[in-house]
């Protein structure tokens, strides 16, 4: 069998785990992807992260490692406390009706899971569309885990926390970028 990597990048798998770059596909399909996340920005009326615009080799990447090991992300977040998801909480889906009441919107992607998940969402799409945040996340998060420890018990010292709060990340990006990547392709079938 012919080998296929140098010495150097086995060396460098064994001892990191990963290898890049390591060409995933052709630069025309790397280009259709691209053209995807285009599209799906126009009819969203969203806008792509920057950062994966101009590279999704690197999106495709972390998204194959991602779902070669979801059932380990899966794993850590099932010991989290689950409770009704609403899966895209962020203030685009709320606002205050004229009694002062809160009216949460677009809940087409409900379910059950970890808490936390939702408020990935919540911090990252506040970010991303309304930085400098009135609240510093760091204080959501403190809110958080006080709340939770005082209705469920359920506590985290700081490196667990650290795990379920980057788990939840890797989960939630998942969800958004292999939607993202499907969506355009069927929209354009329809």
């Amino acid at each position: 069998m012919p080998k296929v990597l140098t010495e150097s990048q086995i060396e460098h798998f064994r001892r990191e785990g990963f290898l890049t770059p390591v060409t995933i596909m052709p630069p025309s399909d790397a280009r259709a992807v691209l053209d995807q996340v285009g599209e799906w920005e126009k009819k969203s009326g969203k806008r792509a992260k920057t950062h994966m615009r101009g590279k999704p080799h690197l999106l495709l990447t972390a998204l194959a490692r991602l779902l070669n090991q979801a059932d380990v992300v899966a794993r850590v977040l099932q010991n989290a406390p689950h409770t009704l998801l609403h899966g895209d909480y962020w203030p685009g889906n709320i606002s205050i009706d004229e009694d002062g009441r809160q009216v949460v919107y677009d809940w087409q992607m409900v379910g059950v899971g970890p808490a936390v998940i939702d408020l990935v969402v919540l911090i990252n799409n506040s970010q991303l569309w309304f930085s400098p945040l009135p609240v510093e996340p760091a204080e959501l998060i403190e809110l958080y885990r006080s709340e939770i420890a005082a209705h469920s018990g359920q506590t985290w010292n700081d490196q667990e926390w650290a795990i379920q709060w980057d788990f939840s990340r890797m989960w939630r990006f998942v969800q958004e970028w292999f939607s993202l990547l499907a969506l355009p392709t069927q929209l354009g079938n329809a």
